[in-house]
């Protein structure tokens, strides 16, 4: 059984053990070095850990923040949801419902159009991969020559519209869903304080955007 949570304080040591699994995993297989960077910029306290957990086992986790407006986007001003530090475990076989990256980028896509996020968004160093989300999971790059130089490495910028699916809930449940997490909520941030708690979406932290409009 699939479950999508907020990140809490003792699932450190796990995605930990997880980043170190998979930046061996992409040495061996020429895809390294991998880097997991953190959120930078005035909305870093909108972040928002998950860790995707398959029988209470941390599988993967990853981070999910409004874009931050002053930065620009190519998308007309549409709201964006900007996905870093995904990690799966490679030690995992492939699921049944498909490879532990697009369960998680499914669910992320479905909570970003039910907050009134028109785009998901994220930035690729290795090549391979970047080539691997475009070919096998339909993202693309926001626009042809979207590649950014960060420390040294290019970073291809890439980008899937937000999109409702009723299916990923049938594979994957929220704590809040199944009642099984008891863990308190964060404190609200500046980017939901607006929204009363009674009508936010779960996870708590991600509110609906104020200049979209859900599909």
């Amino acid at each position: 059984m699939y479950a999508i949570r907020e990140m809490h304080p003792d699932d450190r040591n796990a995605v930990a053990a997880l980043w170190d699994r998979r930046v061996r995993w992409a040495d061996r297989h020429g895809l390294g070095p991998l880097h997991p960077e953190p959120p930078a910029g005035a909305h870093v306290a909108a972040a928002l850990p998950l860790v995707l957990t398959c029988d209470t086992t941390v599988a993967a986790s990853a981070t999910v923040l409004p874009a931050d407006p002053a930065a620009g986007t190519a998308e007309a001003g549409e709201p964006v949801l900007d996905v870093t530090r995904l990690v799966t475990d490679p030690d995992l076989p492939m699921p049944e419902a498909g490879p532990l990256s697009w369960i998680v980028l499914a669910w992320i896509g479905d909570l970003a159009a039910r907050n009134a996020y028109a785009w998901v968004r994220m930035r690729i160093a290795p090549p391979r991969l970047a080539d691997h989300l475009r070919t096998n999971l339909a993202w693309e790059l926001q626009h042809p020559t979207s590649v950014q130089h960060h420390g040294g490495d290019a970073h291809h910028v890439l980008r899937r519209r937000a999109q409702i699916s009723d299916a990923i809930h049938a594979l994957v449940r929220t704590p809040a869903a199944t009642g099984r997490d008891t863990t308190p909520p964060v404190p609200l941030t500046a980017v939901d304080s607006a929204t009363q708690p009674g009508s936010r979406a779960l996870p708590p932290l991600l509110a609906p955007h104020p200049a979209g409009r859900a599909s």
